[in-house]
């Protein structure tokens, strides 16, 4: 069974007086192509151009915002909790002309502790004050 497609010929309307093709601009309210302005397509090597850029200004950002973020390290020192210490203890001994919970979180943050339990021998990495 043979299928046979009729093709039927269009006809192209004829520009309008004023320069415009019928259907553009002017003639639809709607359209979002005013005038003679058609819509601009990126080729390939614009698109590939404007994906790099965005990748590059991301990772721009990114790193930049971490660098910012982790800001210069502290002076740390090494010092082994002897029994009967507590992290306040610590914290007066330390830096006593400091608020005392402040350098506590500092050493917290520092040691990843999740509680205030110490050991003695336990080594803690505390900041120099």
């Amino acid at each position: 069974m043979c299928h046979t497609q009729t093709i039927r010929s269009v006809d192209r309307p004829e520009k309008r007086a004023d320069g415009q093709w019928p259907g553009r601009g002017r003639d639809r309210e709607d359209s979002q192509w005013k005038g003679n302005a058609m819509p601009r397509y990126l080729t390939a090597p614009s698109r590939f151009l404007v994906i790099i850029s965005t990748f590059v200004v991301a990772l721009v950002l990114l790193l930049a915002s971490s660098v910012m973020a982790a800001g210069p390290e502290p002076a740390t020192v090494d010092y082994r909790v002897m029994p009967g210490d507590s992290l306040w203890s610590i914290a007066e001994e330390i830096a006593p002309d400091e608020d005392t919970r402040g350098v506590i979180s500092e050493i917290r943050d520092i040691n990843d502790l999740e509680t205030s339990l110490l050991l003695p021998g336990q080594i803690l990495v505390v900041p120099v004050g």
